[in-house]
């Protein structure tokens, strides 16, 4: 009797002490976004908001009358970029141009000052470059994030695109912050695959579902919108979905111009679901006849969502406001390319590529950034330009990739295209 006695009361203590530990764990928290660079993220930065280089150029790169110029990073050696332009022109001249040929312009001489970084002319505002990584506005992003499909999300929201009944696994990366994390999925399969590792099964009719997660302990939750997509028909190569017309797709001459496995149907229940904190569903509808028509569809990669969140932090730090920014064209379907005459290997059909302006005062054009009084072109290069700078800073490397001005005409406003790219070379246009 006194063994069993002893061993309860070594249970209990044993399961008080444990109790405790967790206490002690949970109430010492600390930012870390990405755990790395903690040191860099202020929770309690705030920016207003409704919802929230030194460079070496090589030879231009003519085809198609198109001028475009690679650029290396000085910090890299000649041996760490040998081999890197091989075969490159051809991938260029049929990738770069994602608008007739005639609204091209040439690329932009830009002076550099004593430490090589460009300057950016600007009458009224003040333009810091945000060299260490920049501050997000702090209800965009959360103390934990999520790994899946080689990106990590720190992001309150985000998307995730899946076939039905497809397989997805994620893990919380947290800083050993919090032990125990609590995962609901509204429909479809969660299973744990570890202590913080899941995987969930898609259910079998495409639509909008949810995942949230929530630490135990914490106030803040991360939802991951999981788009389950409508699949190509089998045997269709030009293809059509429910009358709505997107056509055929150009051979894959590599595997990131690969035809997409299916696409994100949008309609009046789902068209204002969150793929990002600052970004809806239906901005990135392709502009063809049948937009507004639904259903709709849509394909985006993930990439350029974080590329365009860190974009708009980064733009903030600068001193620059944007609330947010408003998207001129996001997807684009191969219908609607070959319609307009674009490019063939447009990044625009592979949900790689978005054309993007500031609109602060929301009228359709490009706000007043260097400070003269008017809308015109101008501001567009300010925001170009600053852009470009960010390319010699370490934070900013994994997001390399094409970076086109196109100046304001009479229908429409001044803009800038950026895409993502697998090779991590800047080229601009």
């Amino acid at each position: 009797m006194k063994i069993i006695k002893f061993l309860f009361n070594l249970f209990v203590l044993t399961l008080a002490l444990g109790l405790l530990a967790e206490y002690f764990q949970l109430i010492n928290l600390h930012p870390a976004f990405p755990p790395s660079e903690k040191e860099q993220f202020d929770k309690n930065i705030t920016r207003e908001s409704n919802d929230k280089t030194v460079i070496e150029e090589i030879p231009s790169i003519e085809s198609d009358d198109i001028t475009v110029k690679d650029v290396l990073d000085s910090d890299n050696s000649e041996k760490d970029n040998e081999g890197m332009f091989e075969d490159m022109p051809e991938d260029i001249a049929e990738d770069v141009a994602d608008v007739p040929e005639g609204e091209l312009t040439n690329n932009r001489d830009s002076e550099t000052n004593s430490d090589g970084i460009k300057t950016i002319e600007v009458k009224a505002k003040k333009i810091t470059l945000p060299k260490v990584m920049p501050t997000y506005a702090k209800d965009d992003v959360l103390l934990f994030g999520v790994r899946f499909n080689g990106n990590d999300s720190y992001f309150n929201v985000f998307g995730v695109y899946l076939l039905p009944e497809e397989t997805f696994s994620f893990e919380v990366i947290s800083g050993n912050q919090f032990s125990n994390i609590k995962v609901v999925a509204s429909k479809g399969k969660l299973t744990a695959n570890g202590k913080h590792s899941w995987k969930w099964t898609a259910p079998k009719k495409a639509g909008l579902y949810s995942i949230v997660l929530t630490p135990i302990g914490s106030t803040e939750t991360m939802k991951l919108n999981c788009f389950v997509m409508t699949p190509i028909p089998k045997g269709k190569e030009d293809v059509v979905l429910k009358d709505f017309k997107i056509g055929k797709y150009p051979p894959a001459k590599r595997e990131e111009y690969t035809t997409p496995r299916g696409f994100i149907e949008v309609n009046k229940t789902n068209e204002k679901a969150y793929v990002s904190p600052n970004f809806q569903l239906s901005e990135f509808l392709s502009n063809q006849s049948e937009k507004w028509k639904y259903p709709n569809y849509v394909y985006l990669d993930e990439q350029l969502l974080v590329k365009l969140e860190l974009l708009l932090a980064a733009v903030n730090s600068s001193g620059i406001k944007c609330e947010k920014f408003a998207v001129l064209s996001g997807y684009r379907t191969p219908y609607y390319n070959q319609l307009k005459e674009n490019k063939e290997y447009s990044r625009h059909q592979f949900g790689k590529a978005t054309d993007i302006y500031i609109d602060n005062d929301k009228d359709g054009w490009m706000d007043d950034l260097n400070g003269d009084g008017k809308q015109s072109s101008e501001d567009a290069k300010v925001l170009y330009d600053l852009i470009d700078s960010f390319q010699k800073l370490p934070w900013y490397k994994p997001f390399i990739g094409g970076m086109g001005f196109y100046e304001q005409n009479s229908s429409r406003t001044s803009f800038i295209h950026i895409d993502v790219r697998a090779q991590k070379i800047p080229i601009r246009w």
